[in-house]
């Protein structure tokens, strides 16, 4: 299903792309299209299986070996020559290091319990060519954004010395290191207590505000994509089968399978979303 762009090159172009997984093979992503724009927040909706995390995971080749991926279709980033499908070598690991980040569900995988925070990021900016010099400074910087002071103790301590909210800031810390120009974020908030979960999303809005980084946010609420999300791509089985503003998807359903979604949000959590019913209602 092709989905119209604006009138400007997007950041990132996805065209026909299909995965195949497992043995015996699975169609996990049937063809779906869609572009990715500068600066906005894009959500990602679907139940569990729908092919959101797969999809997202193949557009840098991170789908695990062992579960026999087979890709195929047309990946385009700003700026980059070629299909990202096919790049590989040094480049390819350029661009996941520097150009497109990923948050995941589980704050706890992004980190090697081994290695302290300041490990980490050191390791992270050195793959995106960040100079030693100038590593402290873009720390800091990371820090900073995400309202964690920089301290010794912070940036000495190890993964498991923190809580789940305060450890996925630091995966944000880590992914925004770099100033990438997308933050994929995979049910970035689904582990967390409720108050976690609010910070984490009113955090990845305030940094699509105020530093214009595009952000793919993916998730099986539709309730929460409303908070975060301009626009919403709705996932089934592997198909796109719906676009639109987060008031039209949620006021005006099309798709039956989205009309499921909304039917399945709590009354009160669909009350609050006055602010961006459309205007013409």
């Amino acid at each position: 299903m092709a989905l119209s762009g604006n009138d400007h090159a997007p950041l990132v172009r996805i065209r026909d792309l299909s995965i195949r997984i497992g043995s015996p093979q699975v169609e996990a992503v049937k063809g779906i299209s869609f572009d990715i724009r500068h600066g906005e927040v894009l959500g990602l909706a679907g139940e569990s299986g729908s092919g959101k995390s797969v999809s997202a995971m193949a557009l840098t080749q991170l789908l695990p070996k062992a579960a026999r991926p087979k890709v195929s279709g047309t990946v385009s980033l700003s700026g980059e020559s070629g299909n990202l499908l096919q790049l590989g070598g040094s480049r390819l690991r350029e661009i996941r290091s520097s150009r497109i980040a990923y948050v995941f569900q589980e704050p706890s995988s992004s980190f090697n319990p081994a290695y302290s925070i300041r490990n980490h990021l050191d390791e992270i900016l050195n793959r995106a060519g960040v100079r030693k010099s100038d590593r402290d400074g873009a720390i800091r910087n990371a820090f900073e954004q995400v309202g964690i002071e920089p301290t010794r103790d912070h940036l000495e301590s190890y993964p498991g010395d923190f809580s789940g909210g305060m450890l996925q800031r630091m995966a944000i810390a880590c992914a925004l290191a770099p100033q990438p120009d997308l933050l994929i974020a995979d049910e970035p908030s689904t582990a967390l207590d409720t108050t976690s979960q609010k910070r984490i999303v009113d955090l990845l809005q305030a940094l699509n505000q105020r530093a214009g980084m595009a952000i793919l946010f993916i998730s099986h609420d539709l309730a929460l994509l409303k908070q975060i999300a301009g626009r919403l791509l709705v996932m089934q089985d592997g198909e796109i089968v719906e676009e639109g503003t987060a008031g039209e998807l949620l006021y005006q359903p099309a798709h039956p399978y989205t009309r499921k979604l909304v039917a399945a949000i709590p009354k009160l959590q669909i009350e609050d979303t006055e602010a961006i019913r459309p205007r013409d209602q």
